[in-house]
């Protein structure tokens, strides 16, 4: 039996939303009990795989602290460890909803080849902002180091 190619491209965007749901509930849960682990004699290691790898912070070190910090309130703490913490929460609560939503049985525009096609456009221009920006940090601290 042969499946329709718009179905399985829709059964894989819907295992796309499924699988952003999964993993932000989860960055935003750890984020969240982070602290209760700490006071608990926990310290799990660092996040931040540019940090392990190259003892150079990203422009996302101190991210899944500072989301704990606004999810207690804790607004100046949060901007203190990241100034981007409030723009990439907002961002993180709207990415669940909107994937929570495209889950939603009878929500038509989670079929929406069109809105698959936009929705990997723009995050593929904020990996490449990412990238680019991780890319000029680095170079700026290579370069403060040698001069």
């Amino acid at each position: 039996m042969k499946t329709h190619p718009a179905h399985n491209s829709s059964h894989s965007y819907q295992q796309i939303n499924v699988a952003a749901v999964v993993i932000l509930a989860a960055g935003l849960a750890f984020s969240y009990l982070l602290p209760v682990l700490k006071q608990a004699g926990i310290n799990p290691p660092s996040t931040c795989v540019s940090i392990t790898l190259f003892g150079i912070p990203c422009p996302l070190c101190g991210l899944t602290r500072a989301f704990g910090f606004l999810m207690r309130g804790d607004v100046s703490q949060a901007v203190s460890l990241n100034i981007l913490s409030v723009p990439a929460f907002c961002l993180a609560v709207i990415e669940l909803l909107f994937r929570t939503i495209a889950l939603t049985p009878g929500a038509g525009f989670a079929r929406s080849e069109r809105l698959f096609r936009v929705d990997m456009r723009i995050h593929l221009v904020i990996l490449v902002c990412y990238i680019g920006y991780s890319l000029a940090l680095a170079i700026s601290q290579l370069a403060s180091a040698l001069f």
